[in-house]
């Protein structure tokens, strides 16, 4: 279940991020201060936006116990991810959760996750088809 998002700076990759295929491969590390965690988006070394989630303090304390809490933030940064992409025409081609890098005493605290993002003219966003699309039968003449 996803966390409650308290703050956050638009996504903005720029040109200089992409590959020369077309992919921003980005970084998303996080850590957690108390019970909230702030969670950046970076390309290289350059931010490309952040996130900041809050609970009530009743859920902190459940949370803080909860092994899996590094894996929600990761996953509210996931569909933040999603949303900001989608709102600039992008996609996220690729998700890897990265949490399991970190030893045990640093799992509770930080968390880590790569993305894979397409520039806009490397893959279109909607396909589109014609009324008049059909499938084209080989014709083999000899």
């Amino acid at each position: 279940m996803p966390l409650a998002i308290a703050d956050a700076e638009p996504l903005n990759i720029p040109e200089s991020a992409f590959d020369g295929n077309g992919l921003a491969v980005l970084m998303i590390p996080g850590g957690r201060y108390g019970g909230d965690w702030t969670v950046s988006v970076m390309a290289g070394d350059i931010n490309c936006g952040s996130l900041s989630t809050t609970a009530p303090e009743r859920s902190k304390r459940e949370l803080l116990s909860d092994p899996g809490y590094p894996d929600r933030a990761i996953e509210t940064a996931f569909i933040w991810l999603i949303s900001e992409t989608r709102k600039q025409s992008l996609r996220v081609v690729s998700w890897e959760c990265l949490n399991s890098q970190h030893s045990p005493a640093e799992c509770p605290y930080f968390c880590l996750a790569r993305a894979i993002v397409p520039a806009r003219r490397s893959f279109p966003c909607r396909a589109s088809r014609t009324p008049t699309s059909r499938r084209l039968t080989p014709r083999w003449d000899t």
